[in-house]
């Protein structure tokens, strides 16, 4: 895993975008409560 800002988007779609919910280290987007990205991060960083 790069250690780096990364985006996170809500609804998991790739084409016609997304909502970018918060942006950071992995553990920033942790910490995001609305990220799909952060729920996952949060299980990986404990």
């Amino acid at each position: 895993m790069i250690r780096a800002p990364i985006p996170a988007r809500r609804d998991g779609k790739s084409d016609g975008g997304g909502t970018i919910v918060c942006t950071g280290t992995p553990e920033e987007v942790a910490a995001c409560p609305v990220s799909y990205t952060g729920q996952y991060l949060k299980k990986l960083l404990r």
